[in-house]
């Protein structure tokens, strides 16, 4: 390479500065603010790149002349090769939200759509014709009564039309049943990544480990992750002799063998969760990217975790995540990258005619039933299944489990609650929209001592709580397990650690799924109808709700807060 002399005296100033700098030994993202008045004698002419036709002044902002890797010295300069971009387009946990859902922060417009969401995924792929990838994070299909119709088929199909590159499997891509997955798979024409999911320690059929894909000159080697937790969030009888491989363990084996058949910058599809991709990035090197999913985080700016670029897009397809990063192609460092989430509404975008096409069986099916007025609420019933809360729409969900199945005490998981209901009617979709799963109500017998260990199980969970009926404590999450629930009362009556309840749930928590195994030492044990057509019932009985049937009464009385 030739090296500009124009300005050497400065240049080799920038140099002994960039040795100094941190990010001269470990950061791959290099920042220039520090020697941008140097930087000014070395900014070569504007030029255009082949792939992007914009200006490019000084090179990507001084990066290219103060870009310092593998012992080898760059200088800004007209005959220097410019950076390349990237640009990842990704969404993850759908959930098959096909219908656009009423958007509360704009009154008279709608949020969401497969068909809008489809408008501006073609957008942003003719933007950047040549040098784009379209990826998404897992939890494609469950979720919405519409997908539910084709088991998640219809999803898929959307998915093929917008001609995604890969998808990862998520924890809700079993909720059909392992057969239902593998029809899925059958009609992706995109792979569908698991690298860590075994069946007597091979990989389940129809998943991949990873692929390699070459995108504007550079070889992206895409791993697929999920939680290894997942056989806590899923119903056991759909994964029967499945395991869930360390994520850590997994990501070590398969980037060496990725990087061995050419892979010059490594992504992640993960469904796990924000915090687990941050964990994955503090202690797996040679990450670039982390395509995340499951916790349904909204990460507007991207986040960095020592080398690696952490995205999440939130759920339902409200927004499409654009990650565009600018590589150097002779080191095949990724500079900079720039994060957008873009919303997905009917304000700003018009559905896309190829879709529209494509939803229109299911739509039409759904549409009568779903439309259907069930009651109305003259309250909001709020819900925030991440925080470790008591909610409106828990306490009317649970007292209508309890009192349908004529139980002392009912018990839902608030990550099985999925939405909430804001006053007004209350249609067959918003009850969908809050219990989109097909979960069957179940009673059993059990003690008081197995309901405190149930208690105190929900009660030292950073989110997703236990949300419950006929039931009330004091909570302490400072103290240790075992002590932190207190002051127990069923009916107002002391709990009796001896004396047997009955309790009401469903099948998901009965199966001792979210790591509820106390349920399993249940006895005498009886399955009911779909928990959604108890809700039905209640609301069509107490319609209108008001305050006396939908508030908080400190059913979940915490007493002290963790700092």
């Amino acid at each position: 390479m030739k090296i500009n002399k124009v300005n050497t005296g400065v240049y080799t100033g920038i140099l002994n500065k960039a040795k100094k700098a941190e990010s001269f030994r470990e950061d791959k993202f290099i920042k220039s603010e520090d020697l941008k008045e140097d930087a000014e004698f070395l900014k070569p002419p504007s030029i255009k790149t082949r792939s992007e036709e914009k200006d490019i002044t000084g090179l990507a902002d001084y990066n290219r002349g103060l870009a310092i890797a593998a012992g080898s010295v760059l200088v800004a300069s007209p005959i220097a090769e410019a950076l390349k971009t990237i640009d990842i387009i990704y969404t993850n946990d759908i959930h098959g939200a096909i219908n656009p859902m009423k958007d509360d922060k704009n009154p008279g417009f709608q949020k969401g759509g497969v068909s809008y969401m489809g408008t501006l995924i073609k957008q942003l792929k003719n933007e950047s014709p040549h040098n784009h990838i379209l990826l998404d994070g897992g939890d494609w299909g469950q979720g919405s009564y519409e997908s539910k119709l084709t088991k998640g088929k219809t999803m898929i199909e959307v998915m093929n039309t917008l001609g995604y590159d890969a998808g990862e499997v998520g924890n809700h891509e079993f909720d059909w049943g392992r057969e239902a997955l593998k029809d899925m798979m059958k009609e992706a024409t995109f792979p569908i990544l698991g690298a860590n999911i075994l069946e007597d320690g091979n990989l389940i059929e129809g998943v991949t480990p990873y692929i390699i894909k070459e995108v504007n000159g550079f070889k992206i080697g895409i791993l697929g992750l999920i939680s290894q937790e997942t056989s806590g969030t899923v119903d056991p009888k759909n994964i029967t002799g499945l395991t869930f491989a360390s994520v850590k363990e997994t990501a070590e084996k398969y980037i060496p063998e990725m990087k061995e058949k050419g892979a010059e910058l490594i992504f992640v599809l993960s469904h796990q969760g924000d915090g687990a991709d941050e964990r994955l990035a503090k202690s797996v090197r040679g990450i670039d990217v982390i395509v995340g999913g499951h916790s349904h985080t909204l990460i507007e700016e991207g986040r960095k975790v020592n080398d690696t670029i952490i995205v999440q897009a939130g759920t339902q397809g409200e927004k499409v995540g654009n990650l565009k990063l600018e590589v150097d192609p002779e080191t095949k460092k990724v500079v900079s990258f720039k994060n957008n989430l873009i919303s997905v509404n009917d304000k700003d975008l018009k559905p896309d005619p190829e879709i529209e096409k494509i939803i229109a069986p299911v739509v039409n099916e759904s549409k009568e039933k779903m439309s259907e007025i069930v009651g109305k609420t003259e309250v909001d019933l709020t819900h925030n299944r991440s925080k470790v809360l008591e909610s409106v729409m828990g306490n009317v969900l649970t007292d209508a489990m309890r009192e349908s199945v004529d139980a002392d005490v009912a018990m839902q998981n608030s990550g099985g609650i999925r939405d909430q209901i804001m006053k007004g009617p209350i249609t067959m979709g918003d009850l969908y929209r809050v219990l989109p799963f097909d979960k069957f109500i179940v009673t059993m017998d059990l003690t008081g001592k197995q309901i405190k260990e149930l208690m105190e199980n929900s009660a030292q969970r950073k989110k997703g709580n236990m949300q419950v009926s006929g039931i009330k404590m004091d909570i302490d999450p400072t103290k240790p397990r075992g002590d932190m629930v207190s002051n127990i009362k069923i009916k107002d009556l002391p709990l009796d650690m001896n004396k047997v309840y009955r309790v009401a749930t469903d099948d998901f928590l009965a199966g001792g799924a979210n790591g509820y195994t106390t349920f399993r030492q249940g006895k005498n044990i009886e399955y009911g109808e779909l928990v959604i057509d108890h809700l039905k019932g209640y609301v069509q009985k107490y319609s209108p709700l008001t305050k006396e049937k939908a508030k908080i009464e400190g059913r979940l009385n915490f007493i002290k807060r963790e700092a």
